[in-house]
């Protein structure tokens, strides 16, 4: 894959739509289809492309700072950093998403007094995107001021995905 850099250099500042489009041909590239007809799409983008970064090219990583500060100007979305130095974002529909900056190149200077919900869900991120169920759960399980109760995830989680494997356990 091209060094996303070189592909996004010659515009001295995109718009959102650019950023974000660039992000959905990408990932389009290596199978992962985020529909815009989907409420709160961008915020899941920025998921897919930050599990993307770590499972399929560190490249995408350069997609994430400027579409996170995007989602900071929008205000469909609430967003900020926490007190551990995550950069979260919140939709009603995807729940909030935490993503690390350890190069500082996230602009956003806003705060947000929220703690991480204890579900780990970058790593269904790729699946979260087609299915309604899993994203459903996420966002009940991942919204503000909720916390990480194992019973509660479990049965909201199970029966959700079933393969040649069965349910999640």
């Amino acid at each position: 894959m091209k060094n996303l850099v070189s592909r996004l250099s010659g515009e001295e500042e995109t718009s959102s739509k650019d950023i974000f489009e660039e992000a959905l041909d990408l990932l389009r590239e290596v199978g992962v289809h985020v529909s815009q007809w989907l409420p709160g799409w961008q915020l899941l983008a920025l998921e897919a492309v930050n599990w993307a970064a770590k499972q399929v090219d560190e490249s995408f990583y350069d997609l994430k700072p400027e579409m996170a500060d995007r989602l900071a100007e929008n205000p469909e979305f609430r967003s900020g950093w926490t007190a551990d130095r995550t950069f979260a974002a919140y939709h009603p529909d995807v729940g909030t998403v935490h993503v690390h900056d350890p190069m500082g190149q996230i602009k956003s200077q806003q705060g947000w007094d929220v703690e991480w919900s204890g579900v780990r869900r970058q790593h269904l991120s790729f699946q979260a995107v087609a299915d309604a169920r899993l994203r459903k759960a996420l966002a009940i399980l991942t919204r503000p001021g909720r916390t990480w109760d194992w019973e509660d995830s479990k049965r909201r989680l199970a029966n959700l995905t079933v393969g040649p494997a069965g349910s999640l356990p």
